[in-house]
């Protein structure tokens, strides 16, 4: 089995209730989010769907190449940041807002990636 939970000392139900959890504790930040990031201009619904999709989406794969049980999520400062000291002082646009967020996002992948970290 590729995630070796017998000689971990725990099974699939644990597994299970450890994710959902996990899950439960940190949804609350995609509803937060997506409060926040409508003072930024950007739909609250779609806001809710792209986090929980880009969240289910990292932890799977996180928990692929790790072999690790790790949850990730968005946080709620650079949210905070990005809406109200960059667009709502009207220092960038959204768009422009949400470039920086893709590329701070890429350089810490490519820093995660490399033994930099």
């Amino acid at each position: 089995w590729y995630f070796e939970l017998s000689p971990r000392g725990t099974d699939i139900a644990t597994e299970i209730r450890a994710g959902t959890t996990a899950f439960l504790a940190s949804s609350n930040n995609l509803v937060v989010n997506a409060h926040i990031m409508q003072h930024a201009g950007i739909d609250a619904d779609r806001s809710v769907v792209s986090a929980a999709y880009a969240s289910a989406l990292t932890c799977i794969l996180s928990g692929m190449f790790s072999n690790l049980p790790l949850g990730c999520f968005p946080s709620v400062g650079p949210n905070v940041f990005l809406a109200f000291s960059l667009v709502a002082q009207e220092v960038v646009d959204t768009s422009e807002a949400l470039a920086i967020s893709g590329a701070c996002g890429i350089m810490l992948f490519l820093l995660s990636v490399t033994p930099v970290l």
